[in-house]
């Protein structure tokens, strides 16, 4: 989860970067070797989430005072990798 604390009212995005093994049109975790393409999607499941120019949208928020989690959900084929451990890193932008 992402957590945000925006004063009430006030408007902000969170945008993903495409992170550390990206290629045009697709994010890649690794294990080093091999690599295990994946998407990010909002906490709707269905909206593509990145920078509002690559891998998906921003998501627009308001705040309320408070902090406020929004889920990260990973999709990825396993099926399509070698078994391993795979990272990446996506650098999160909120601005306001």
């Amino acid at each position: 989860d992402i957590d945000v604390t925006c004063t009430n009212g006030s408007s902000a995005t969170i945008a993903l970067g495409a992170g550390l093994n990206a290629i045009p049109a697709s994010r890649r975790a690794t294990d080093g070797t091999n690599f295990l393409a994946y998407t990010l999607r909002q906490p709707d499941n269905t909206t593509l989430w990145g920078d509002g120019v690559d891998y998906g949208n921003t998501l627009a928020i308001t705040g309320t005072g408070a902090t406020a989690s929004y889920t990260v959900n990973l999709e990825a084929d396993p099926s399509a990798a070698q078994a391993a451990t795979y990272t990446d890193t996506v650098v999160i932008t909120v601005d306001f």
